[in-house]
């Protein structure tokens, strides 16, 4: 494979250019938004916060199994991982994240809590969307197959046979 000189998205896609743009977000909900329940939290929201942090601990540890990149800019890519939690989902860090965020969202129904994890689960989408576009340009026809195989962001059920 030819080595491409990285443009400005390329550079742009960085996992410290997303954390910052979330913690603005978050400052920006703590001090506009107000500090009332929305809404009474009951038991099964308990119960889906556990579920929700066993899921982004797994798509975590998964994906940092298999790709040492994991984590890194978008830039630092070299290969295709399409093994492991890969398999069955593109972006398993941003999927336990978006699942995560919905959950913190539901469980501690604040206004600025729920501002602020809406506004983080734009910018994980719009990160995915943005890596993605990296990803197609770097390695083209195999990534193409790589997305028709593979879910973005919910995980593939596999049916067994």
């Amino acid at each position: 494979m030819e080595q491409q000189r990285a443009t400005f998205l390329d550079q742009f896609v960085s996992p410290l250019v997303m954390w910052l743009l979330i913690m603005a977000g978050a400052a920006a909900c703590w001090f506009a938004m107000p500090h009332d329940a929305l809404w009474r939290s009951q038991w099964w929201m308990t119960a889906l916060l556990i579920v929700g942090v066993v899921y982004w601990i797994t798509m975590m540890r998964g994906a940092l199994a298999v790709n040492p990149q994991a984590g890194q800019p978008t830039v630092n890519n070299t290969v295709i991982v399409d093994r492991g939690v890969y398999a069955i989902v593109r972006h398993p860090i941003y999927s336990g994240d978006v699942y995560l965020m919905t959950v913190l969202a539901l469980v501690f129904p604040y206004g600025w809590t729920v501002a602020t994890c809406g506004w983080a689960i734009v910018v994980f989408i719009t990160w995915m969307l943005l890596e993605e576009a990296v990803l197609r340009k770097r390695f083209g026809a195999r990534y193409a197959e790589y997305r028709k195989r593979v879910p973005m962001i919910f995980p593939k059920v596999v049916r067994p046979r």
